[in-house]
């Protein structure tokens, strides 16, 4: 039996001589060791952990696994722990660094500060607790836009037509909703494999004068919603004709009261049974009031009146059938000078008169020879009631003093009356003509005597 003194000697002996034999099997690569496994009494190999061989990245490579305007995320492994650091810059050349120096197999960083819409080179590295390190190849990465509305704008809105212009950023999807209130009743929508920058939804079969509401809902790439509300226009109002009403009523004008829903210039043709043509006014301004006046009138007549409004964009409004009627009119027609003008076709002479009235009148010319009281002519200037007037007398005599004389009367039987004298020109006869003339007097007589033997 050994004594405890052999004992303790024996144990000391034991654990001693593995560390001996771990001292000369040390590498001298590394002067850190790791014990596993270890056991007092055994036969325990130690050996050093650092192989020489740096982390290996898995042949799947990194993997961005989250991209925004502003960040990126991206993941990796490896088959030994190691750090987590990528390298990244706008060239592959670098320059900035982000990570941890953790000790891992999964590893996940994310880039942050980024800017959007930019291109990025990044490469992971991961290094060992020795100091091996391992570096993937260049990879990039785009940035998306910022998710926002960056501009919305209504343009080209019509009578029942709008375009919507939206420019955004960061989305992949678009949904533009419309009407008539707040709640919306109709929608159109676009839908976009790639990313929105720019769309335009053309609005159709709108309500004239109506104002509509949109709102913008836009989906990004991980399907979350961005609204943009409170956004309104009005479409253009078609013409309308409202209140008409009539002051300054005399037997030969009336003045003429109009409004509009819009802007519009304002034309009104009017007419009544005794006149062969309509007359017309008009008021071009464009403005929703007008005042305009009808003149020349028949007094104690009914006018039927038709109006029509023109908006800045030639859209047209028209009113039909509006009666107005005149005053009683005692007062006659007032006539302007008649313009003369005689003419000569050969051995003929004849003469033409015009002249206008004031108002609607019937006329009949007498024209009297002031040489000959017995050569008179009268006519009839018109069968109805007109402002302009005229007649045409042929046959008159040359180098003879004529008077004409118009005689006009109203719609309300008021006449007047209006005289001219005028000469007409001698007959300029050629040497030709009168060769002819004289030769005729000759052969006439000889001619009957002739005939007579």
């Amino acid at each position: 039996m050994r004594t405890p003194l052999v004992l303790a000697i024996a144990v000391i002996t034991t654990f001693a001589l593995p560390l001996a034999a771990l001292a000369a099997d040390s590498s001298p690569q590394s002067e850190h060791y790791r014990f596993d496994s270890l056991n007092f009494a055994s036969n325990n190999v130690l050996t050093s952990s650092n192989d020489g061989v740096p982390p290996q990245i898995s042949s799947k490579g990194p993997s961005v696994v989250a991209l925004s305007a502003t960040s990126a995320t991206i993941v990796w492994d490896t088959d030994k722990n190691s750090s987590s650091q990528i390298a990244y810059g706008t060239t592959d050349a670098y320059g900035q660094l982000s990570g941890a120096l953790d000790s891992t197999m999964r590893h996940s960083v994310t880039i942050a500060n980024l800017n959007e819409l930019t291109a990025y080179h990044y490469q992971v590295v991961s290094t060992d607790a020795y100091g091996q390190t391992a570096r993937s190849i260049d990879y990039s990465l785009t940035t998306p836009a910022i998710v926002q509305f960056k501009d919305v704008s209504v343009s080209q809105v019509t009578y029942d037509t709008a375009l919507v212009s939206v420019t955004a950023g960061g989305l992949w999807k678009l949904k533009l909703s419309y009407g008539e209130s707040m709640a919306l009743a109709q929608a159109k929508q676009l839908l976009s494999s790639d990313l929105v920058a720019e769309t335009t939804f053309a609005l159709t079969g709108l309500t004239t004068g109506t104002k509509y509401y949109i709102s913008l809902e836009g989906t990004d790439n991980k399907s979350n919603k961005y609204m943009m509300t409170g956004l309104s226009f009005v479409t253009i109002a078609a013409p309308v004709i409202g209140e008409v009403t009539t002051s300054s009523i005399t037997p030969n004008d009336i003045s003429v009261s109009v409004t509009t829903n819009t802007p519009t210039s304002l034309i009104l043709t009017y007419q009544s049974n005794l006149d062969p043509q309509p007359l017309t006014t008009a008021d071009t301004a464009l403005a929703e009031t007008h005042l305009v006046k009808l003149s020349h009138l028949s007094g104690n007549t009914q006018y039927f009146v038709t109006m029509t409004a023109i908006d800045a964009a030639g859209r047209r409004a028209t009113k039909n059938d509006i009666k107005v009627t005149t005053g009683q009119d005692t007062v006659p027609p007032v006539l302007t000078d008649p313009i003369l003008t005689v003419t000569k076709v050969g051995n003929e002479i004849s003469m033409t008169a015009r002249w206008d009235s004031n108002k609607p009148a019937k006329s009949t010319v007498s024209i009297v020879s002031k040489v000959n009281p017995k050569d008179a002519q009268t006519m009839s200037a018109s069968d109805t009631f007109t402002l302009n007037q005229s007649v045409t007398q042929t046959g008159l005599a040359p180098r003879t003093p004529y008077q004409l004389t118009v005689n006009s009367m109203d719609a309300s039987g008021n006449k007047t009356s209006q005289e001219v004298t005028f000469y007409t020109p001698s007959i300029n006869r050629s040497i030709f003509d009168m060769i002819t003339t004289n030769l005729a007097k000759v052969i006439d007589p000889l001619s009957r005597l002739i005939h007579s033997l």
